[in-house]
């Protein structure tokens, strides 16, 4: 792809994000949401999760009866079991089946998963991953998108939560590696990426863009 048609995708997506946010507000006033919100959420309290929409429905208002459908038990989940065996009981990552699986899925999905292609790439995937863990570790918490990259449009690329009719958020399987960091290191308030909006919760969903509310 040479430049200029780089530049024109990257307008288009730009503007396919910012009208997103620009119509909700002309429909929903001070309580439409932008593409890719962020809002901040304690991990600790979720252990399932219910993968219903991309990232790209970020900011989608959507009413029905989508936020009922059956959650899956994250802890679970081969990613999540990987990540605290080697993070919890020092299990060598070869040793988890994480590489394995992701080489089937790179193979079933026709050759990139996260980026990778092959078993070195998963290597330097899940080495760059034992970094962050570190760097969290020592921290205590997660960067924003955007102090992680000031042109990021807001929180996109966080972990994906979306709010379900009574306001409560429902984690979207987006972020799963560093969702099982935060729950392994215990913490108790991080960024998110605001998924889908149920209807229901139009007026209530703001509550968790306040980072005061995990405040004891």
């Amino acid at each position: 792809m040479n430049n200029s048609n780089s530049g024109w995708l990257k307008f288009k997506i730009f503007s396919f994000r910012f009208l997103k946010g620009a119509q909700n507000k002309l429909k929903y006033g001070s309580y439409g949401p932008q593409f890719g919100e962020l809002i901040y959420i304690n991990p600790q309290n979720h252990s399932t999760g219910l993968p219903f929409k991309h990232r790209s429905f970020s900011g989608v208002v959507l009413g029905g009866d989508w936020d009922l459908q059956k959650q899956i038990n994250i802890e679970e989940s081969v990613i999540y079991k990987a990540c605290s065996s080697h993070w919890v009981e020092n299990v060598p990552w070869e040793e988890t089946g994480i590489y394995q699986y992701m080489l089937d899925k790179i193979e079933r999905f026709g050759g990139e998963v996260d980026n990778c292609t092959n078993i070195n790439d998963i290597i330097i995937r899940y080495s760059k991953l034992d970094k962050l863990y570190e760097e969290v570790k020592k921290s205590k918490r997660f960067k924003t998108q955007r102090e992680l990259n000031f042109w990021n449009f807001n929180e996109h690329g966080g972990l994906l939560f979306h709010i379900d009719r009574n306001n409560n958020p429902i984690y979207g399987a987006g972020g799963m590696h560093r969702f099982a960091m935060a729950k392994v290191l215990g913490l108790k308030v991080i960024p998110a990426q605001l998924g889908v909006v149920h209807k229901e919760a139009i007026k209530s969903w703001k509550t968790h863009k306040k980072i005061d509310v995990f405040e004891e």
